[in-house]
């Protein structure tokens, strides 16, 4: 069952293969140990939450992680690398959030936000178990790579992000509720029968939700959509 609000399962692509295998190469390339992939909100603090990739786990950090942490701040204007500095936190009152990430063995790494503004930022930290290594050169090209992968995945967040608007938008509301049912296994005169409908009716339905799915079958709209989080909770 999604429980996620809508416009952030929308927004939510961190599930696609494609973009979790671009990111662990970017990993690999880089010699780090793990990522980080997650939103941060004012609007919404238990959604304040990162997902930690491979074998870190998944943590929440507070509610106003996003006023106190340095690294938050910083990464709003650009990608940053960070050394994870007990000194920086002491000073903003955030020794709760260095502890947290101290505790997954998080030292150093490179950080961006990927929507750095709206009700939620998306942000990539790409991070290592041991302090930085080679020279301030070495780290500025590394720096600039990661800057080059972080403004294309951008890009695909947001055409992946608007897109679903789209889909969102063209979908009827009875065509969505004509797709939880066929989720759950129902046929089409099922459909019409929970719906109230003619047979001819709900099969109508079900094409034109399929059609505006790019398929010419109903179930396989059916279950891009609740993926999709389109078809809210499901």
């Amino acid at each position: 069952m999604f429980k996620r609000p809508l416009r952030d399962q929308l927004a939510d692509i961190r599930n696609q293969s494609e973009l979790k295998y671009q990111i662990e190469r970017l990993v690999g390339q880089l010699g780090c140990s793990a990522y980080a992939l997650g939103y941060c909100t004012h609007s919404r603090p238990e959604d304040t939450v990162y997902w930690v990739e491979n074998y870190l786990g998944r943590y929440e950090v507070p509610e106003d992680y996003l006023e106190r942490d340095p690294l938050a701040q910083r990464v709003i204007a650009g990608p940053s690398l960070f050394e994870w500095g007990k000194e920086d936190y002491i000073q903003r009152n955030a020794l709760d959030i260095w502890q947290l990430a101290s505790e997954h063995g998080i030292h150093s790494g490179y950080a961006t936000s990927l929507r750095p503004h709206g009700d939620s930022r998306l942000m990539l930290s790409i991070v290592n178990h041991q302090p930085l290594s080679g020279s301030l050169n070495d780290r500025r090209v590394v720096l600039e790579e990661f800057g080059q992968f972080a403004r294309m995945l951008a890009g695909v967040v947001m055409d992946t992000f608007e897109s679903l608007e789209r889909f969102n938008a063209l979908l009827t509301e009875q065509e969505k509720e004509a797709l939880r049912w066929v989720f759950h296994g129902c046929t089409t005169q099922q459909v019409a029968d929970r719906m109230r409908l003619s047979y001819g009716t709900a099969y109508r339905i079900l094409h034109d939700a399929a059609v505006k799915a790019g398929t010419n079958d109903p179930l396989t709209a059916a279950f891009s959509a609740a993926r999709s989080g389109v078809l809210g909770a499901v």
